[in-house]
């Protein structure tokens, strides 16, 4: 802190992965409230390096909102879940469309995510959308299929459901 104080330019991305690297230290050991103070401050910085420098920080940007998304998963805050990984996914749509190849699979692993926050919620029909999304993105992610199948089974669409899980188990 005393480094990025005298010298922000030079210290804060630092701080910042710090901070994330003690919030996911802070969650392993299921000290959420830490965690979650932590995920805080290192999204502040990340956000004000992305609005200053964005092909730099945008990615740790996402990947802050990401990590927050799982803390807010496994504290089953579903609502600020989904709203970290719709900010997540956001930034790797506009990262996936100038560079396909590296971050397509964070941009399939957001629409994963959240299906899997929409069916949590029994808001099926966007788990489904979702699901779909990313099928567009990867049809190589067998989570993919399962959560289209859940998504599609708890609709009462049940031969569509039935469909994928036998594509998905062949």
């Amino acid at each position: 802190k005393r480094l990025a104080n005298a010298n922000p330019q030079a210290y804060e991305p630092d701080l910042a992965q710090s901070y994330n690297n003690l919030a996911i230290l802070y969650s392993d050991t299921q000290c959420f409230n830490e965690a979650e103070q932590m995920y805080k401050d290192a999204l502040e910085i990340f956000k004000r390096l992305a609005d200053a420098y964005p092909q730099a920080y945008e990615p740790y940007l996402a990947g802050s909102y990401n990590n927050f998304a799982n803390l807010y998963m496994t504290t089953q805050r579903f609502n600020e879940a989904e709203q970290m990984n719709k900010d997540a996914l956001e930034i790797y749509k506009r990262l996936a469309n100038a560079n396909p190849k590296t971050y397509e699979p964070y941009l399939t692993d957001c629409y994963v995510n959240l299906s899997y926050v929409s069916i949590l919620t029994k808001q099926f029909t966007l788990a489904e959308t979702y699901s779909k999304e990313a099928l567009e993105v990867d049809s190589t992610k067998h989570i993919v299929y399962s959560n289209l199948a859940a998504a599609l089974l708890f609709q009462g669409k049940y031969q569509e459901a039935e469909k994928i899980y036998r594509q998905y188990n062949s």
